[in-house]
């Protein structure tokens, strides 16, 4: 992601939401969020601090990824450190003749409400509790055939990504568990 001028909006004013937002509104390159009483918290920190973010918590580093990287061409956003791996990452994939495509990334509080509502609970995070609303997670695919489907980490894309994704700090962190609170595995899922 290089640096580019462009206009910046208070995530207040912008609708992250790319399902609820009309096509016609222009996404900004970058998005100004409160962060945590001013400040961003430091990219790896972020568990120590997430049960006591406010509900509009946004970084305040969050930058627009480039179309070719995102899925249908929605806007998506992430923290200007996470989106320039994001990008290595996806170029180093490309050479290698392999097609990653970012469906969803920053979530603001309004976006998730949203989400969760509509799954009716199921396999969505609850507001507030959601890694998406850190700046430094996305969702990817390969195409449609794979969207949000365990079968995507079998795809060569996903194999890659297992391989490869920590090379560049990302890694998988919705992993298989039972319980009460147990959920299958999500191989689109990374966080820096």
């Amino acid at each position: 992601v290089a640096a580019r001028s462009g206009v910046t909006l208070s995530t207040a004013g912008f609708n992250t939401d790319y399902r609820t937002r009309s096509a016609a509104v222009e996404a900004p390159f970058a998005l100004q969020g409160a962060g945590l009483r001013g400040r961003n918290i430091p990219i790896g920190y972020e568990d120590a601090y997430r049960k006591s973010l406010p509900a509009d918590y946004a970084p305040t580093d969050l930058v627009l990824l480039p179309k070719e990287i995102r899925y249908c061409g929605q806007a998506v956003y992430l923290r200007q450190e996470a989106a320039e791996s994001a990008v290595r990452m996806f170029n180093d994939a490309a050479r290698q003749g392999l097609t990653l495509q970012v469906v969803s990334a920053f979530r603001d509080i309004a976006h998730q409400r949203r989400l969760f509502a509509s799954s009716g609970g199921g396999n969505v995070a609850k507001p507030g509790h959601s890694e998406h609303m850190l700046g430094t997670t996305m969702d990817l695919t390969n195409s449609s055939k794979y969207l949000f489907k365990r079968s995507f980490a079998d795809t060569a894309e996903g194999r890659w990504l297992r391989q490869n994704a920590w090379r560049y700090g990302w890694k998988a962190t919705v992993m298989s568990s039972s319980g009460s609170r147990g959920h299958n595995d999500e191989p689109w899922h990374l966080r820096y």
